[in-house]
């Protein structure tokens, strides 16, 4: 028997300082600030600091609130602005490359796998949050409604590269995204006594996703997904598919000015969709008796395509 093994290891150090103050317990201010290196980067490339700062105050603890109190159980409003790093989403070594076994003449032999990128640095994502958190009738009913602004930069995305160097892409730094949105939460406690609560509860997001910038090109295709500046980043970009010649039983394509064909064109593709939701969330009840806990949730998500491959190899 051939019995192979394989491993990759990688490193974190971080640091990290965090500071929060409270005045009248009514008044919030924090902050954080964190210092982080990766094994995934080069030497000069492998520490980045992020941080961030927060505010919230709760209006209804305020003397002009009070005329509310015997509803209102709790009103904040809050804001907050930070950055974070990201080394997900790129191999162990991809920045010093990597070599595997190959046959070549009849020889055992190595070759280079993937080229090595010394210049990969940490993704850095910018977020301004800010939103209203409630409770009503005792907090019986509590949510919150928020909406955020992030802004992704140094994207890990491949690049193309001249077929002569042996290889067709290469993992880089490049470009920026951004997704604003709306989240809103809810939960109602439709029982609520000493030994048994029931409660229901919910949460919806809807999300816009672009991309705002890229490298010298303003389009960068990767199999089916194509990265064009002012559209999703998942965009699915294919010819389009017009179903089958009932006469012959050939696939028939839409070309970009309509007409239909049984010839397929790479130079007809076209964004016909986006691979992430542009809504998403969940559902569910909560129910506890006497420490004895049932949780159900159900999620959900709407406004994406997917690429049905199976009918692609069947109907092809």
């Amino acid at each position: 028997p051939r019995i192979t093994a394989g491993g990759v290891e990688s490193s974190l150090e971080s640091y990290f300082g965090i500071i929060n103050y409270g005045f009248k317990n009514r008044y919030f201010l924090t902050g954080n600030i964190r210092r982080d290196g990766t094994s995934r980067f080069g030497s000069d490339k492998r520490y980045a600091t992020f941080g961030g700062v927060g505010a919230a105050w709760v209006l209804s603890d305020e003397n002009f609130m009070s005329g509310f109190g015997n509803w209102l159980s709790l009103l904040k409003v809050k804001a907050s602005y930070g950055t974070v790093g990201n080394q997900e989403g790129i191999g162990a070594y991809e920045w010093q490359g990597a070599v595997t076994n190959r046959l070549y003449n009849a020889t055992n032999g190595t070759t280079v796998s993937t080229p090595p990128n010394s210049e990969l640095q940490w993704e850095a994502r910018k977020k301004f949050n800010t939103g209203i958190e409630f409770g009503l009738f005792n907090n019986r009913m509590t949510g919150a409604l928020e909406f955020y602004d992030e802004t992704t930069d140094n994207l890990f995305l491949p690049t193309e590269l001249s077929r002569t160097t042996g290889f067709n892409t290469l993992t880089t730094n490049i470009g920026s995204v951004k997704n604003t949105g709306v989240e809103f939460s809810l939960n109602y406690d439709i029982i609520r006594n000493r030994d048994f609560r029931l409660a229901v509860f919910g949460n919806v997001t809807y999300n816009q996703n672009k991309i705002t910038k890229l490298t010298d090109k303003d389009t960068i295709v990767s199999g089916i997904v194509a990265r064009i500046v002012g559209q999703p980043i998942q965009s699915l970009f294919l010819v389009e598919y017009a179903g089958v010649n009932p006469q012959n039983g050939n696939a028939q394509y839409r070309n970009l000015d309509g007409t239909i064909t049984e010839t397929y064109n790479q130079n007809q593709r076209k964004i016909v969709g986006n691979s992430d939701p542009n809504l998403f969330g969940g559902f569910g009840l909560d129910m506890n008796y006497k420490g004895l806990a049932l949780n159900v949730q159900f999620t959900y998500m709407s406004g994406l395509s997917a690429y049905n491959n199976e009918r692609n190899n069947i109907e092809n």
